[in-house]
């Protein structure tokens, strides 16, 4: 790679179109078989990308087996209204979805996501309409991971809202 003026290195400009004079000099039974290369090239790279993700992938179950701290615990957030996710590590958890972490990880997203219900609480429950904090979450700091592996059961659990009626279902009854 070649050096510029300022010591940067020189970038290739990425969709520069190709001299059609390279092209006219080669047959199209040579523009075929570069494209037969081409495309062995790139599924070689694409399995090697395949199976360093998958030994990664084993090396962490393996680990888990052996080490406690290492195994993975099912988690589901419910979150605050005023948040869709919670990005943890550059990773990103989202609402009502399904993850397995470990229980370092777990206890860290389970203090997000009280603490997230907390600050609704303080600012007036804003978001009421259409978010209600589900009965098993307070403003704790920890849960139990073993108290997820019961709301799994049910998939239609927490409150929804209608699109065309706009009427909240599936939520907690208040006492008025």
């Amino acid at each position: 790679m070649s050096l510029l003026d300022n010591g940067r290195p020189k970038r290739i400009k990425v969709g520069q179109a190709i001299d059609q004079r390279l092209v006219d000099a080669l047959s199209q039974s040579e523009i075929e078989a570069l494209q037969e290369e081409a495309r062995k090239k790139v599924q070689e790279e694409r399995a090697k990308d395949a199976k360093a993700k998958l030994l990664a992938h084993f090396m962490d179950e393996e680990r888990a087996s052996h080490d406690p701290a290492q195994q993975k615990v099912p988690i589901v957030l419910a979150l605050a209204g005023h948040s869709n996710y919670i990005m943890l590590d550059g990773k990103y958890y989202y609402h009502n979805t399904l993850y397995r972490v470990t229980p370092s990880v777990y206890s860290v997203l389970k203090e997000q996501e009280a603490r997230g219900w907390a600050h609704e609480e303080n600012a007036g429950n804003p978001n009421q309409k259409t978010h209600r904090r589900p009965p098993h979450i307070g403003t704790a700091n920890y849960q139990t991971p073993e108290w997820d592996d019961a709301m799994l059961s049910d998939p239609n659990r927490g409150a929804k809202m209608s699109a065309r009626t706009g009427t909240v279902v599936n939520a907690p009854k208040v006492n008025a």
